[in-house]
This record gives structure tokens, sequence and C-alpha cells, in this order.
């Protein structure tokens, strides 16, 4: 089962307008993050300690349950090796968010645009390259494709002199 989306209830949007969806978005985000935070409070430790704890994919899913209509979440985190660590050792592949113990799945697949680098779609669904926007480079951040990157780093070959 997913998350309630009840943990979401309590966001405070005043002065966000209500058609900046990704004002609403990282706020949502930043939320679960503190959620997250409230109620593991290892992973807090580490988090205060400047390790990694990011909400990179949030998806609504409507169900329907003993004849009720609810919203769960779908959420995509990622997390520092010793966030990881915490998670799948001392608290058994699980996380705690309100009141309520989540199964982690270890890496599972999230989609990702190759072109404006976002989780939950692919270049071919991506709104931006319909409208014909430039590309996002996953490795600079810079307006071209990844492919053709100049800062990439690049695979460095040795060559070994075996007549020595």
């Amino acid at each position: 089962h997913g998350v309630s989306s009840d943990i979401l209830k309590d966001i405070d949007l005043e002065g966000v307008a209500h058609n900046d969806d990704q004002k609403v978005r990282d706020l949502e985000k930043h939320e679960i993050v503190m959620k997250i935070l409230e109620k593991n409070p290892l992973i807090k430790e580490l988090y205060d300690n400047g390790h990694t704890l990011t909400v990179v994919y949030l998806k609504r899913v409507s169900r329907k349950s003993n004849g009720q209509d609810f919203t769960e979440l779908t959420i995509g985190i990622k997390v520092s090796p010793r966030i990881h660590q915490v998670i799948f050792g001392q608290q058994q592949g699980a996380i705690y968010i309100g009141f309520r113990r989540h199964n982690v799945n270890d890496r599972f697949f999230i989609k990702t645009c190759y072109h404006c680098q976002m989780v939950g779609h692919t270049s071919s669904e991506c709104k931006d390259a319909k409208l014909g926007k430039e590309p996002i480079c996953m490795y600079c951040m810079g307006k071209h494709r990844s492919s053709n990157c100049p800062k990439k780093r690049k695979k460095l070959r040795l060559c070994v002199d075996t007549t020595a």
C-alpha cells in the first residue's frame, strides 16, 4: 500500500498561485521529507549532518476500499548510502510516516525523461519536448543533449608500456 495523501493536508499554500503546479509540488516534496524526518530519528540525525534524503517522485493514486474513495501517494526517494544502510539495516526495510510503518522497495524503476531530466515520464511523453523547448543536459544542466555535453567526464584510457 502507498502512503495516505492525508500527510499533505497541513501544507500552507498561502501566497502560492493555484496555477503554480511546480511550487505546490516542491512544497509537497518538502513536507514529505519533514514527515519522514519527524518519525525516523536515525535518518534525521544523518540528514542534519548533510546526508541526502530527497523526494524525486510523487504520484497520487486513487483507490476504493470498503466503498470509500481515498488517495494514496507513491513516493520515490533518493538517499545517501548511509541513510540507505539505516533503512535496510536498523529499520528492516521500512520508514515511518505519521503513525504507520511503510515498507520500502530498493531500486525500483522510475521513468526518467532524458529531455527535461524530470521523473514520471519519458522523452516521448515530454511536454517540454512537444513545445519545442531545448533539452536539459543531465551532466551540467546546460541547454543541450546529454550525449553532446562538453563537460561530461571522458573515459580515460590508460596506456601501459609492457616493454619496460
